[in-house]
């Protein structure tokens, strides 16, 4: 579950895009509207819709912002047991959580490209990961 919900921030994260230390840091509000701007590209989604998934990615960029997506602050969520979190949301499984708040306010055909598109970035980031993984040095043993 720990991999699910770091894939999605990932995921989030990476629909957005980098950011250099040199630039500002971003809002909660600017992360959520560049990856809404996607979204709208993505599945030409109408202004209603457009003002569901901003929300939704609202509260995804603060909870990651308020500290949630560092291993370091103790947070259940990132250490594996997100039922000790006492988030209610968090009770479950994060992609079929936000999945059925997207099928809320998604047509169907606009969800089955958007997790096309989800399912396709996720297996660059894990093919990603096992290349870095590959590139490490390799210690020699004495």
């Amino acid at each position: 579950m720990k991999t699910l919900f770091t894939g999605t921030i990932l995921a989030l994260l990476l629909a957005i895009g980098s950011t250099s230390s040199a630039q500002p840091r971003q809002t909660a509000e600017s992360m959520a509207k560049t990856a809404t701007d996607r979204m709208k590209e993505l599945v030409k989604l109408d202004d209603k819709q457009y003002e569901g998934i901003y929300a939704l990615y609202l509260k995804e960029a603060r909870r990651f912002l308020s500290g949630r997506g560092n291993k370091k602050s103790g947070d259940p969520i990132m250490s594996g047991d997100p039922v000790k979190s006492g988030d209610p949301i968090m009770s479950g499984d994060p992609i079929m959580i936000k999945d059925n708040k997207l099928l809320d306010i998604l047509t169907v055909n606009q969800f089955k490209i958007y997790k096309a598109h989800r399912d396709k970035m996720q297996k660059e980031l894990q093919k990603a990961k096992k290349l870095e993984g590959a590139t490490q040095p390799v210690k020699m043993l004495r």
